[in-house]
C-alpha cells in the first residue's frame, strides 16, 4: 500500500489516499497518524471503492515526519502503512504573509504584477485553485496575527466617501475574484470599512468585482453583513490535546506526544462518537445571501430565527463532546491493556498487523466512512 502523497504545505488542507483491495471487508477504524518532533496529529479515514481519504491537518512548521496509517480494533493497535512524509512552506504561504503585512505598505497592492518576493511571485500562480489555497493558508496562520491587526492597517478614516490612498485587501480579492478570501478579510476588524472605502481610483471593492465579472463575489460585497450569524470553527483547545474542525466536517486532534497513540486514538473516537450522537455536522454554517421578496417580514425573521436556533444547536452538541472528553479522566473510564493495566497499550509499536484480520482473503474489520 502506497500513499497518493508524502508531502504537503504546513498549512494541509489536500486529500490523502491510500488504496486498499477492493474485496477488502473494513469494519473498524482507521487512522491517519502523524509524528512529529514534537507534535502528532490523527486524522479519521474514510473507507469507499478500494481507498481510504483523510484531508491532510495542519502543522505548527517545516519538517519531516512518519506518517502512519493505523487501524484499530479491540484495544489493538495496528500500523498497515508507514512512511516519511515533508511539511513545506510554499508560495502560497508566503503569499499569505505579504497580504497580511501589505496593510502597513500603501503601494503594496497597487500593481498586480508587483506582488512578489523571492519566496513568492503572484504572476506564477495557478488562478483557479488560488482561492482555496490562500483562504486555508490565511486560516492556518491567523492564530499569528497581532490583535491590533486591521484590514486597513495604519489608516483611519471617518468619510467613506473619500478614497485611501492605496489599495485595500478588499480590492486586492475583488480584481482575482477570490470569493473565500474576501469572506476571510471581511470578517476581520476593519473588514466592513474597507467593503465602503473608495481606492485611490475612487472604485469601490464590489464595483472591481463587477467590472471583472465575478458575479458571487459582487453579491458577497454587496450584501454582506457582519451581524450573520456563523458557527465559530476555531480549534478547542483542551488539557487532552486540541481539535481542529476541517472543511469536510472531520476533525483532527493534536497532541504533544506525551501519551500513546492507542490513547489518543481513543480520545478523538470518543469525541467522534459524541458527536455523532448528537446528529451534529461541523461543516461550517453559512447563511445564504437574503433573497429579494416583496414580503420581508415575517419571512425573514422566520429564517433568521431557524439559522440561529440551528447554529445554537450544533454549537450545544460541541460542548457536549468536550465533556465527554473530560469524563475519559474517571477512573472506570481508562483505557486498559491485555493484563488491565491502564494506560500502557502502547508502549511499542505495533508494525505487523498481528491481531487485526487482514489476511489473504483481505479481511479488515472496521468501519466504513465514504459513500455508503
Amino acid at each position: 500500500m502506497a500513499f497518493s502523497t508524502t508531502e504537503s504545505p504546513v498549512y494541509g488542507g489536500n486529500i490523502i489516499t491510500l488504496e486498499i483491495p477492493e474485496d477488502a471487508n473494513v469494519r473498524a477504524p482507521l487512522y491517519f497518524v502523524y509524528e512529529g518532533s514534537n507534535q502528532r496529529h490523527i486524522t479519521l479515514g474514510h473507507y469507499h471503492q478500494g481507498k481510504v481519504q483523510s484531508l491532510i491537518p495542519e502543522h505548527d512548521f517545516e519538517e519531516q515526519l512518519q506518517l502512519n496509517f493505523c487501524g484499530y480494533l479491540n484495544n489493538e493497535l495496528c500500523i498497515l502503512a508507514t512512511s516519511a512524509f515533508q511539511y513545506y512552506k510554499d508560495s502560497t504561504y508566503y503569499l499569505a504573509w505579504y497580504l497580511i503585512n501589505s496593510v502597513y505598505n500603501s503601494n503594496s497592492l497597487d500593481d498586480l504584477e508587483l506582488v512578489r518576493s523571492d519566496d513568492f511571485d503572484l504572476s506564477n500562480e495557478i488562478l483557479d485553485t488560488l482561492d482555496d489555497r490562500l483562504y486555508t493558508a490565511l486560516t492556518h496562520l491567523e492564530v499569528q496575527i497581532p490583535e491590533h491587526w486591521t484590514v486597513l492597517g495604519d489608516f483611519k478614516t471617518t468619510d467613506l466617501t473619500q478614497p485611501l490612498d492605496k489599495s485595500t485587501l478588499l480590492h486586492f480579492t475583488a480584481q482575482l475574484g477570490l470569493f473565500r478570501v474576501a469572506s476571510f478579510f471581511l470578517d476581520k476588524p476593519g473588514g466592513d470599512i474597507a467593503l465602503k472605502t473608495p481606492n485611490r481610483h475612487g472604485y469601490l471593492p464590489r464595483e472591481i468585482a463587477a467590472e471583472h465579472g465575478y458575479t458571487e463575489l459582487t453579491e458577497l460585497l454587496t450584501e454582506y453583513s457582519q451581524n450573520f450569524v456563523r458557527l465559530d470553527r476555531r480549534p478547542i483547545f483542551h488539557r487532552h490535546g486540541i481539535i481542529h474542525f476541517q472543511e469536510n466536517g472531520d476533525y483532527t486532534l493534536t497532541t504533544y506526544l506525551q501519551k500513546p497513540i492507542a490513547e489518543d486514538i481513543h480520545l478523538i473516537q470518543a469525541f467522534v462518537d459524541s458527536m455523532n450522537q448528537n446528529n451534529s455536522g461541523l461543516i461550517q454554517s453559512q447563511t445564504d445571501w437574503p433573497e429579494q421578496q416583496a414580503d420581508t417580514g415575517n419571512n425573514l425573521e422566520e429564517n433568521a430565527d431557524s439559522a440561529f436556533s440551528d447554529i445554537l444547536q450544533k454549537s450545544k452538541d460541541i460542548h457536549v463532546a468536550i465533556e465527554t472528553l473530560g469524563d475519559l479522566d474517571k477512573p472506570e473510564n481508562k483505557m486498559a491493556d491485555q493484563d488491565g493495566t491502564p494506560g500502557d497499550l502502547d508502549s511499542e509499536r505495533r508494525t505487523s498487523i498481528e491481531g487485526m484480520e487482514y489476511s489473504t482473503n483481505n479481511n479488515i474489520e472496521a468501519n466504513a466512512g465514504y459513500g455508503e
